[in-house]
């Protein structure tokens, strides 16, 4: 069994990450898991928040795969193709007993516990964490499921204005543009990669024309992406923060301003796969991902995913 190891910074100066594909023990399932292999793996948000030192790295990361179910010892998803949910509460804690198992202190989340992580051929997961994917959503559109629905989520939450800037570094822009798209405002992009701004353009999602707007959406896939969001807000707007890990640094600098400030970590997957119906919002996120390195070429595709500008990139195991 192949594993990739990622070895990142340790200081927060921005450096290659390193990696290699090593050979494994073949991995047990525990109880209540299932042994998976891997079909396909994005290089997210979390993963370049541990590349770059501001997220821990505890276990093996990939949040955001498919797989095949290729062993389960109480054969309910043996066979089926799965995607991860966002996160599994324990089901022990306060929290879960009372039932609000959202507020769940210590839930499980893919690629951040443990050593449950989508850069290896073979991984056990928790069943309770699947979902099975319908056959018709191809892979490299359900790879987007997990940002999909924070983004999903997002655009339900907050008041919708008629302008909405979206500011990213990378591919989470182009998802949280996605979601918000179809709800009669204007959407604007604000990232680096202009040639993907302009490659979105003909589903009315337009380039950062200058100036403050009255919701401001911090696609925080970058170390500098929420204090950025944070300078094109109206002085009493909203700001609306999706996909947490790069966005850990500059809260003071929120002290005695009037924003309202909504975070969004994750969201409802089934919802997403609703969405990923639609063959539109498949093509607009498929101008979020266009590099795909085979999963032999891990050390490769993380250097490349933390280049300025680089978009989308994912490991294939399909072949």
């Amino acid at each position: 069994m192949k594993l990739i190891q990622v070895h990142p910074s340790a200081s927060r100066v921005p450096t290659p990450p390193a990696a290699r594909l090593v050979d494994a023990p073949e991995p047990v399932p525990g109880r209540g898991e299932v042994l998976l292999r891997l079909r396909a793996v994005a290089i997210g948000a979390t993963e370049l928040a541990v590349l770059s030192g501001r997220l821990p790295l505890d276990g093996t990361p990939g949040s955001e795969f498919t797989a095949d179910v290729i062993h389960d010892p109480d054969d309910l998803l043996t066979g089926r193709r799965v995607i991860p949910r966002s996160s599994v509460p324990c089901g022990a804690c306060g929290p879960c007993i009372d039932g609000n198992p959202a507020h769940c202190p210590v839930r499980f989340r893919p690629g951040r516990s443990g050593r449950h992580g989508g850069m290896a051929e073979r991984f056990p997961f928790p069943r309770a964490g699947l979902v099975p994917l319908p056959p018709h959503i191809r892979d490299f559109d359900a790879i987007s499921a997990l940002p999909l629905a924070s983004a999903l989520r997002m655009a339900g939450r907050v008041p919708l204005p008629g302008r909405v800037l979206v500011v990213s570094d990378s591919g989470l822009g182009i998802v949280a543009a996605c979601a918000l798209r179809g709800r009669r405002q204007l959407i604007f992009l604000s990232m680096p990669a202009e040639e993907a701004v302009e490659s979105v353009r003909k589903f009315s999602l337009h380039r950062d024309p200058g100036g403050r707007f009255p919701l401001v959406v911090a696609a925080c896939d970058g170390p500098d992406v929420f204090a950025r969001a944070l300078d094109r807000v109206t002085p009493q707007g909203t700001l609306a923060v999706l996909g947490m890990p790069e966005c850990t640094g500059p809260v003071l600098s929120l002290v005695g301003r009037e924003l309202t400030v909504v975070g969004i970590d994750e969201g409802d997957v089934s919802e997403a796969l609703t969405q990923l119906e639609d063959k539109e919002s498949c093509e607009i996120l498929s101008r979020a991902r266009p590099t795909i390195f085979p999963l032999g070429q891990a050390d490769q595709a993380l250097a490349h995913a933390t280049r300025p500008g680089s978009l989308r990139v994912i490991l294939d195991n399909l072949a």
